[in-house]
């Protein structure tokens, strides 16, 4: 069985693992670009719906 102070041990390293990984998510860019300009189809219908689901 686990002894305690290694279980407290292995929360901590839990918790600061998802701390920084909830940390590097926030910094995160997301940049959508094409080719054809904003009139073309594939933009004008699809972009729209993209950046609303995201």
């Amino acid at each position: 069985m686990t002894k305690p102070t290694e279980l407290k041990g292995l929360m901590a390293a839990a918790t600061t693992a998802f701390c920084f990984t909830a940390a590097e998510a926030q910094d995160t860019t997301l940049t959508i670009s094409a080719w054809a300009p904003p009139t073309h189809g594939v933009n004008a219908k699809m972009f729209p719906d993209l950046i609303r689901r995201i």
